[in-house]
């Protein structure tokens, strides 16, 4: 390699001490904390491919803590991206010297906000090192910046590897590792021969080391600010996920609410996609069908939400109109005879329900609804076929997948699923904002 452009590579090493290596420390954790998950995302659906939605919807338990520390670092953050785009506009090096010596004196003068940071990355480490995840998510980072920023911590290199995140957290090495000074370095000597004549090859003129320096700045200032804003915007999707939960949380538990949606629909005589009213369900009645065939029926039903948009079924209303508060007795039992159907008969990997049970004061009559989630895979509905070959017979468990229409639930095949619902990343019950809007009262 050129012998100027080592000399520039060795200057790097005013960078490799504090308090600029906190910068090289919170990308290390970022990077343990990807590596951690995606290790887990192979064995464990639930994952799902949000970390964010994943972390704060089904791992965070203090939510009033975590959306307190990250409203606090957020400014910090904030601060950060907006210096990181001062100094990518006032800086002009003369020097390659003068890029590295601008990214230390920025290190050492906003080193509070840093280290808030680095502060934050270690309170997640300290909950869960998965948690921190939550900061180097998809959502933000994409794949491709998140390649771009990629190495393997060795633990038994841990200065090489200080040193290596140093250099990928302050834009000087990126893309498969190359350092920006050197990618630029052969991109303008590239540049400058496809100008020139073939017979002017041996006639070269001093080589533009101003026009490398100019381009590497210009990189190394536009990822110093990007990767400040993907910390900043980290934190803005977190308090944007909390503010979700907190809206879905107080749905799912607000009585009064789901009390006023049972009587407004009640009373809507056409089928909907969102909600179904049954007065009993065939796993409680005593009749001559099997009690498979009942279960199957169940989770029919919660199958068909899941595969679409989510849904409510509404369990103890007459569903012929006019509707009436007929009730339940024995909820409590009927609840766990019903979870474990589901849990045994439904072929899907997370929990999508969540139960609730209501009193009509007025009918003094309790009603059960199960609210169901939309799922971001399939949900099937396990049913044993008999094979026969020869004189044996064979059973096999296999699923199908059942989806809502406007007259019941029809089949669909896996493949078409992902076909007719693609992009979703989690589990998700955003359909009762949806309801809470419309049959609320509230805007």
């Amino acid at each position: 390699m050129n012998e100027k452009i080592m000399e520039m590579l060795r200057e790097h090493n005013v960078l490799f001490e504090n308090p600029v290596t906190k910068m090289g420390e919170i990308h290390r954790k970022l990077l343990e904390a990807e590596i951690l998950v995606e290790e887990k995302r192979h064995n464990d659906k639930e994952l799902g491919e949000d970390e964010i939605h994943w972390w704060i919807f089904l791992k965070e338990r203090n939510i009033v803590e975590l959306k307190a520390k990250t409203q606090q670092v957020l400014q910090s953050a904030q601060k950060l991206k907006e210096e990181a785009t001062t100094l990518r506009k006032s800086l002009i090096p003369k020097e390659y010297s003068d890029i590295i010596n601008g990214l230390k004196k920025f290190c050492i003068t906003y080193e509070p906000e840093i280290q808030n940071y680095l502060d934050y990355v270690d309170w997640l480490a300290s909950k869960d090192p998965m948690a921190v995840i939550i900061i180097y998510n998809y959502r933000v980072w994409g794949s491709t910046r998140r390649g771009d920023r990629r190495i393997v911590p060795d633990s038994e290199r841990k200065e090489a590897t200080m040193k290596r995140c140093v250099e990928i957290a302050l834009g000087l090495r990126q893309y498969m590792q190359v350092p920006a000074i050197v990618r630029q370095y052969y991109d303008v000597d590239y540049d400058q021969f496809q100008d020139m004549d073939p017979e002017d090859y041996n006639k070269r003129t001093e080589f533009p080391w101003d026009l490398v320096i100019s381009r590497s700045a210009n990189e190394i200032l536009v990822d110093v600010e990007d990767y400040f804003k993907g910390l900043r915007d980290a934190c803005r999707d977190i308090l944007s996920e909390i503010r979700e939960y907190e809206d879905s949380v107080h749905i799912l538990h607000d009585d009064n609410f789901w009390k006023s949606f049972v009587r407004h629909v009640m009373d809507i005589p056409v089928e909907n996609m969102l909600w179904d009213f049954k007065e009993t369900l065939p796993i409680w009645q005593k009749d001559n069908v099997s009690k498979k065939k009942k279960r199957r029926n169940v989770c029919e039903f919660i199958a068909s939400f899941a595969n679409m948009k989510g849904g409510v079924l509404i369990i103890g209303i007459s569903d012929q109109m006019p509707r009436q508060i007929v009730g339940l007795e024995d909820v409590e039992n009927k609840v766990k005879h019903i979870k474990d159907v589901i849990r045994t008969d439904l072929d899907y990997e997370n929990d999508l329900t969540h139960f609730k049970i209501l009193h009509f004061e007025k009918e003094d009559k309790i009603c059960l609804l199960i609210i169901i989630k939309s799922a971001m895979r399939p949900v099937g509905v396990f049913m044993k076929k008999f094979l026969k070959s020869g004189d044996a017979l064979n059973s096999l468990i296999t699923s199908y997948y059942p989806i809502r229409n406007e007259t019941g639930t029809v089949n669909i095949t896996h493949t078409k699923f992902r076909n007719d619902k693609p992009g979703m990343k989690h589990d998700s019950f955003d359909f009762v904002t949806t309801l809470y809007t419309n049959y609320s009262g509230k805007k």
